[in-house]
C-alpha cells in the first residue's frame, strides 16, 4: 500500500495535508451525533459520553428531520456537557447529516458517533493519546457488536493494510479534522440513508499516518428491528448512488486503476450484509450486482460500474 501511496503523491491530485498552522484547536475532540425519530435511544450515547474521563470535547447533535421529542431529550443534557451544538434540519439522510456536523464542528479530532451505541468510559482519552503521541491523522479502534444481546468482540487489527480493517465504519476511527477537510468536500457528498461508511473508503487512500487500538472501546448494537429498517428499497438506491460518487471522485483524481481492487472488496463487504440480512428481492438484486461487477471489471476503468 506504501508505494501506491507514492504512486498517488506523484500525481500531484493527492490532498494535501499540510496545516497552515500548528494551533491547537479548541476543543480537542468534535464529537457528532445523527439522530432521526431516537428519543426512545439517544439517551444511551448522550450517557455514555457523560461518563467519560476525556473532558476536551464539544458534542454535536444533528436532528435529522425527527417529528419525535428528540430536542427535548438533548436539552436534557445541556448543563452535563461544556459545550453541546443542536443542529435541526430537513430529513437528508445519516451521511450528510454527518457533514453538517462537521460543518460546524471546531475541534483539532472529528469523532462520528451513532445515537443508539455506546463507547467504554475511557474511549476519547484512548484515542486521543494515541492519535498525538503518533500524530496520526486517523485512528481505529476494535469495537464488540451487539445483536440481539450476542456480543461479540472485533479487536483492531495491528498487522494490516487499511482495506482490510475489519470494518470501514465510521464509529470506530478518530479522524484528524484538517486531514478530513483535506479528503472529503462536506457539500459533495451524496444525499443517502445508507453507506455512509463508504466516506472511509477515502479517508484511507491519503494517508500512512493510521494508527490502532485493539481494545474494543466502541459498543454497535442491533436489533432486529433494526436490521429490518435497514434493509430497505432505499437500500439499493443509496448503494448505486454511493457507488457513483466513489467512482467519480477516484476518476476525477485519475487513481481509480490503482484502487479499484479495495472498490471491489466495498461491494462485497456489502453484499455480505444483504445475504445475512436482506429479504430475497434484495438478495436477488445484490447478486445480479454481483454478476456485473465481475463481468465488467475491465470497463470500470473507462468509467462504467454498475
Amino acid at each position: 500500500m506504501p508505494a501506491d501511496k507514492k504512486c498517488v503523491s506523484q500525481n500531484s491530485n493527492e490532498p494535501s495535508t499540510n496545516k497552515k498552522n500548528n494551533l491547537k484547536k479548541s476543543p480537542a475532540i468534535s464529537v457528532i451525533m445523527p439522530t432521526f425519530q431516537g428519543e426512545d435511544v439517544l439517551h444511551l450515547m448522550l450517557d455514555s459520553l457523560a461518563k467519560q474521563t476525556f473532558y476536551d470535547f464539544e458534542v454535536i447533535v444533528v436532528i435529522d428531520g425527527s417529528t419525535d421529542a428528540s430536542e427535548v431529550v438533548i436539552n436534557n443534557y445541556r448543563s452535563v456537557f461544556k459545550k453541546l451544538i443542536i443542529i435541526k434540519q430537513e430529513n437528508l439522510g445519516i451521511l450528510k447529516a454527518r457533514m453538517i456536523g462537521v460543518m460546524n464542528a471546531n475541534g483539532e479530532y472529528l469523532y462520528f458517533v451513532d445515537h443508539d451505541d455506546t463507547l467504554d468510559n475511557r474511549c476519547l482519552e484512548k484515542l486521543y493519546q494515541k492519535a498525538v503521541v503518533e500524530n496520526a491523522d486517523l485512528v481505529h479502534c476494535g469495537f464488540t457488536e451487539t445483536v440481539n444481546n450476542v456480543t461479540k468482540c472485533s479487536k483492531g487489527k495491528i498487522n494490516y493494510d487499511f482495506f482490510n480493517l475489519n470494518t470501514f465504519a465510521l464509529w470506530s476511527k478518530l479522524i484528524k479534522h484538517d486531514y478530513f477537510l483535506s479528503v472529503i468536500d462536506p457539500h459533495k457528498t451524496p444525499h443517502v440513508s445508507y453507506f455512509d461508511d463508504s466516506i472511509s473508503l477515502l479517508l484511507g487512500i491519503f494517508t500512512d499516518k493510521i494508527s490502532l487500538i485493539e481494545e474494543c472501546l466502541y459498543h454497535h448494537h442491533l436489533s432486529n428491528r433494526s436490521l429490518s429498517v435497514r434493509f430497505t428499497p432505499m437500500f439499493e438506491s443509496d448503494f448505486k448512488e454511493v457507488f457513483n460518487y466513489l467512482q467519480l471522485y477516484l476518476n476525477e483524481k485519475r487513481i481509480f486503476e490503482i484502487y479499484r481492487i479495495p472498490f471491489t472488496i466495498y461491494f462485497f463487504m456489502v453484499k455480505k450484509s444483504v445475504d445475512e440480512y436482506g429479504n430475497t428481492e434484495l438478495k436477488q438484486t445484490f447478486h445480479e450486482f454481483e454478476e456485473e461487477v465481475i463481468e465488467k471489471q475491465n470497463n470500470w476503468l473507462t468509467g462504467k460500474l454498475l
